[in-house]
């Protein structure tokens, strides 16, 4: 299997909008290198439904890592992200499909509510404070 080429527009989008929910910018400009330990991914996910992820394991061990981006979309699952919306492991661990990646991210904002303009109070900087995530 190939690795498909991603849409920089959706990979940006996504990558905005988990900037925006954890307040920080990623570690790097390059998506792959920010999510493949799959912390960033758990904390996200913890932030926007606390307790969805029980366990982030933080060592640089490959399976610790993988089992990282299990419990993610594991949780994605948990929450109601429809199957055609998550992605597999590989598609993120060995790059096979980093757009599929960019898409679930974009689901989960928009599962949440947000990414509509109707939507003024979540769209606005001032939702992502820490009383909105306890």
């Amino acid at each position: 299997m190939t690795n498909k080429p991603a849409d920089p527009k959706r990979l940006q989008e996504a990558t905005s909008f988990i900037e925006q929910v954890l307040g920080e910018k990623l570690p790097s400009p390059d998506f792959y290198e920010s999510l493949k330990t799959g912390v960033i991914l758990c904390k996200f996910l913890n932030k926007l439904k606390p307790g969805t992820i029980k366990n982030i394991n933080t060592r640089n061990m490959p399976f610790m890592m993988m089992e990282n981006i299990g419990y993610y979309i594991r949780g994605c699952q948990d929450i109601g992200i429809q199957p055609e919306y998550n992605f597999m492991t590989v598609d993120l661990w060995e790059q096979k499909n980093l757009g599929q990646v960019a898409l679930n991210i974009i689901s989960v904002k928009r599962h949440f509510g947000f990414g509509f303009e109707k939507n003024e109070e979540k769209s606005s900087s001032n939702y992502f404070t820490t009383k909105n995530f306890q």
